[in-house]
C-alpha cells in the first residue's frame, strides 16, 4: 500500500516508532498534493489539511507497506482522521494515487501553517514519547480483541 505523509510521520523517527521498523530510503519519495494547505490542529502540536483552491502541500510518499503497517497507522491516527485516497503528485510530474488520513470534523484547523522544520525543533522529542506510549497501546489492544 502506498501513503501521503504530510505531517509528524515525514519524519523518520516517527515513522519507525508507528511502523514498528525503519524504512528504507527507496520506499520513501518527496511528493505533494493539491488542493490543500496544512494547519494547526486547534490546541494540537500537530497538521491537519484544509481544502484550498491553489494550495500545495509537500509530504513523503511511502510504498510498499503492509496491511498490518496499515492498521498500525490507524491506530497512531486515531478517531480524529479518517482514512482516504488522493491523487498525489511526484518529483517526476507523475501522478498516483495513496493512502492519507484526512481530519474528522472533531478536530478543528487554525489559520497557523504547519512547519515540518519548525515542529522538528520545538515538538519532536515530546512528541516521540507521545507516539511510544500510542504504540504500546496498539499491542495491548491487540491481544485483548
Amino acid at each position: 500500500m502506498r501513503f501521503f505523509f504530510f505531517g509528524t510521520l515525514m519524519d523518520a523517527d516517527i515513522r519507525g516508532i508507528v511502523l514498528g521498523r525503519p524504512l528504507p530510503d527507496r520506499q520513501c519519495l518527496a511528493a505533494g498534493i493539491g488542493g490543500y494547505r496544512r494547519v494547526f490542529a486547534a490546541g494540537k502540536d500537530f497538521p491537519l489539511l484544509v481544502t484550498e483552491s491553489g494550495g500545495r502541500v509537500c509530504g513523503v510518499l511511502v510504498g510498499g507497506l503492509s496491511r498490518v503497517e496499515a492498521a498500525r497507522l490507524r491506530h497512531f491516527e486515531g478517531d480524529d482522521y479518517q482514512l482516504a485516497r488522493r491523487p498525489v503528485d511526484l518529483p517526476d510530474g507523475s501522478r498516483c494515487t495513496a493512502h492519507l488520513f484526512l481530519a474528522l470534523a472533531r478536530l478543528h484547523p487554525t489559520d497557523e501553517d504547519w512547519d515540518f522544520a519548525a515542529w522538528r525543533r520545538r515538538h519532536k522529542r515530546r512528541f516521540q514519547a507521545r507516539a511510544r506510549a500510542i504504540m504500546a497501546g496498539y499491542g495491548r489492544e491487540r491481544l485483548s480483541a
